[in-house]
């Protein structure tokens, strides 16, 4: 099993809700107001980590017939979600992805720039 699981599903109001599980750890990271925004000309779901630091933030964007979720620090970490799919979580329609490391935020610009 993948180490790291992203979900998102729909929280109502044009709102969602994004948790990432580290299952070595147990650890969750939790984004309880993710939205809608233009980046680039592209729509994207943007938010930020509940709780009092919320250095994590978690991006969704429509990557053909998939999504990719980018779950980030914006310092050191990024853990990126590609090729997420649809599914169903306790009857409810969800995208669910699996990743297997983190990496270096440095390592992912230079592929972008690349």
């Amino acid at each position: 099993m993948p180490q790291y699981q992203v979900e998102l599903t729909a929280a109502g109001n044009k709102r969602y809700r994004v948790v990432m599980t580290d299952h070595q750890t147990g650890w969750q990271h939790v984004f309880d107001d993710v939205s809608q925004e233009t980046v680039k000309g592209k729509k994207v779901y943007i938010g930020k980590e509940n709780g009092p630091h919320g250095i994590w933030t978690a991006v969704v964007s429509k990557q053909g017939d998939f999504y990719r979720i980018d779950v980030t620090d914006y310092r050191f970490f990024v853990i990126r979600f590609d090729e997420c799919e649809q599914d169903e979580l306790d009857g409810q329609t969800c995208i669910v992805g699996w990743a297997e490391q983190a990496s270096f935020l440095e390592e992912i610009k230079e592929e972008v720039a690349a």
